[in-house]
């Protein structure tokens, strides 16, 4: 008999597919069907980081890139602010997406040079919209 449940198809990289597979399993059935297939994969490139006075990172996968540091840091995401926790720096302020995060920046206006890690798909352009 052909199961009646759709598959869910997750498109994210490992490790969050896993993850969110998991969750979804735990929360409806632990043999609920699941296929995951990437479309990408976080690859961290080598690069020579401007200094910065603050940092804003938008996802776990920015912090693991930049390593551990310290400092005042913006978050997109709370699982994006534990691990910037763990790398040491002192999370300021964490907000669910970019779209939320920006006027939040743009209210609290911090001082110097700012540092925004992302990968190269981003929802939103944060470090443009600051600047202007």
């Amino acid at each position: 008999m052909r199961d009646p449940r759709p598959p869910l198809l997750l498109t994210r990289p490992e490790p969050q597919a896993g993850r969110f597979a998991a969750e979804m399993r735990s929360r409806f059935g632990g043999d609920w069907p699941v296929v995951i297939a990437p479309i990408l994969r976080i690859e961290p490139v080598a690069a020579d980081l401007p200094a910065a006075d603050w940092r804003v990172f938008t996802s776990e996968n920015a912090v693991a890139a930049h390593g551990a540091g310290c400092g005042p840091a913006y978050c997109v995401g709370e699982r994006t602010a534990v691990a910037a926790r763990a790398a040491g720096f002192e999370v300021v302020v964490t907000e669910p997406d970019a779209a939320r995060l920006i006027p939040r920046l743009i209210a609290l206006r911090p001082a110097r040079r700012g540092l925004v890690l992302r990968g190269r798909h981003a929802a939103a352009e944060i470090a443009e919209r600051l600047n202007s």
